[in-house]
C-alpha cells in the first residue's frame, strides 16, 4: 500500500510540474504572439501611409 501511495504522490507532483511548465510556456508564447502581431500591424500601417 505504501508503494502505491508513493507512486500516486509522485504522479501528482509530476502533473503539477507539468501544469506549471505549460502555464509558463503559454505566457511566453502569448507575449511573442502579441509582439509579432504589433510588429505586423506597424509594418502594415507604415506601408499604407507610404502608398
Amino acid at each position: 500500500m505504501d508503494k502505491a501511495r508513493t507512486k500516486l504522490r509522485k504522479i501528482r507532483e509530476q502533473i503539477q510540474r507539468d501544469r506549471e511548465h505549460v502555464a509558463a510556456r503559454e505566457a511566453l508564447l502569448t507575449a511573442a504572439e502579441a509582439k509579432l502581431a504589433a510588429a505586423i500591424a506597424a509594418a502594415t500601417t507604415s506601408r499604407s501611409a507610404e502608398g
